[in-house]
């Protein structure tokens, strides 16, 4: 017999605890400053009741547990017995796309975001069987595409992905991340043999944001994988302010009218990639094919897992005491008459 939770992603929401317990602390001091101040001990007695510390202090433990036993409950945590071999569904692949004005840049032929998107459209099609989701971001992320079996909705969705799907420009790669790791865990069943979740990332490297290694490493530590696709080259180029311009007016320049220069950034795309538990993927030649194999082998080395045969909820386990420690820290904490 062992222990396991029916959304073992939902462990995260203990870090809450934290500021729970700042609360709780601040709330504490912070009473009794303001009684301190508000009158004299004896009078406040007399109009709002004797305060006891001691029983400020039990009622303020009480409540910290009740929190902690309600977000446990929330991971929905069972009693898992027997063991069987079981086959995973296939893959969930979440393809997170830049479509930032850097990708307009021509170091790539036509473009980056034309290279990147070809990139992608051969890792989905190699792929085979499995969902496929897409989340395009420049200063901002949106989900064009849920998780679906549906490969030619996917594929429409990635075909009309522009620089102009997001407003806001700039770079923030980790928020996209959040987003494919939100939409990946969605896609799993509170029952059943979990696909694997990986998520491919097509980019330029550039991360105004620079959060993208510590949402890889919070994919990483719920079993998503992180890959990642560079585009572009290493020497600096200039950026066109739209699509197919051309001529000296026709590029990006910067508040001080110096114009905006653009290049890959490998080592960022690699400290994303190893924050994931995944690999980058850059050059010249194709890169979706060598990405495809990889994945490939992956799903086949972990196609078959151990799964237990018999699962007893215990949610009610902890959500009925956390409701009567909530009820026992009320009548604690009630404020007594001298």
């Amino acid at each position: 017999m062992l222990s396991c939770f029916a959304f073992p992603e939902r462990l995260l929401l203990l870090w809450l605890l934290v500021p729970v317990f700042m609360f709780l602390v601040y709330g504490y001091r912070r009473k009794r400053t303001l009684r301190a101040r508000l009158a004299d001990e004896a009078l406040l007695d007399q109009l709002a009741g004797s305060f006891d510390n001691k029983r400020e202090i039990i009622a303020r433990v009480l409540c910290f547990f009740a929190i902690g036993l309600l977000l446990f409950a929330m991971t929905g945590p069972q009693w898992c017995s027997g063991e069987r071999l079981v086959e995973r569904p296939g893959t969930d692949v979440v393809f997170v796309l830049d479509v930032s004005s850097s990708m307009r840049a021509r170091d790539e032929v036509p473009d980056r975001l034309t290279r990147a998107k070809q990139e992608l459209d051969e890792v989905s099609d190699r792929l085979g069987k499995g969902r496929r989701g897409l989340v395009a971001f420049a200063g901002s992320a949106a989900l064009l595409c849920p998780l679906t079996s549906d490969r030619e909705a996917f594929s429409l969705m990635l075909d009309i992905a522009s620089t102009s799907t997001v407003e806001l420009q700039g770079t923030d790669l980790g928020r996209a991340l959040r987003l494919a790791s939100a939409t990946l865990a969605a896609g799993v069943s509170g029952s059943g043999t979990a696909p694997l979740q990986v998520v491919v990332v097509a980019s330029d490297g550039e991360d105004h944001g620079g959060g993208g290694r510590a949402a890889a490493e919070m994919m990483a530590e719920l079993g998503q994988r992180v890959f990642v696709i560079g585009v572009g080259g290493e020497t600096p180029v200039r950026v066109p302010a739209e699509p197919g311009a051309s001529g000296p007016a026709a590029y990006l320049v910067d508040a001080g009218g110096e114009p905006v220069m653009s290049r890959l950034e490998p080592l960022a795309l690699q400290d994303v990639a190893k924050g994931g538990n995944g690999e980058l993927f850059t050059g010249r030649e194709p890169l979706g094919a060598s990405l495809a194999d990889l994945l490939l082998s992956f799903e086949a080395e972990q196609r078959w897992v151990r799964e237990p045969v018999y699962r007893t909820d215990l949610f009610h386990v902890f959500l009925f005491p956390a409701l009567v420690i909530l009820i026992a820290a009320r009548l604690t904490n009630r404020p007594g008459r001298s």
